[in-house]
């Protein structure tokens, strides 16, 4: 989910102000970063 999306679920009005509850983790940036160029998925 974009942080914009939970922006509206927060009430937080500008990205600066949520940016200090945005914690990532090395597994969620690795996954995101797979998912983006489709790595380890078979190919047809």
């Amino acid at each position: 989910m974009s942080p914009e999306m939970v922006m509206t679920f927060t009430g937080h009005n500008d990205y600066d102000t949520m940016k200090p509850y945005i914690a990532l983790t090395d597994k969620t940036r690795q996954n995101a970063l797979l998912s983006s160029f489709k790595i380890g998925e078979e190919r047809p």
